[in-house]
């Protein structure tokens, strides 16, 4: 696996696990894809980037 893989997926676990976080403490609708960017220390486009979508 090269770099580039490792970061992606490093990436993609940062924004689900600040996303889990975001929705169990507002829920799914309360919860904003700006703030689990910001909980991910990412920015606020790779979200739809790797996911496409909040769901």
């Amino acid at each position: 696996m090269n770099a580039r893989v490792r970061q992606r997926q490093a990436t993609q676990a940062s924004i689900l696990k600040a996303a889990l976080v975001e929705f169990s403490g507002k829920g799914f609708d309360g919860a904003s894809t700006r703030e689990i960017a910001a909980r991910a220390g990412v920015h606020h486009a790779l979200i739809k980037y790797h996911f496409k979508s909040k769901d």
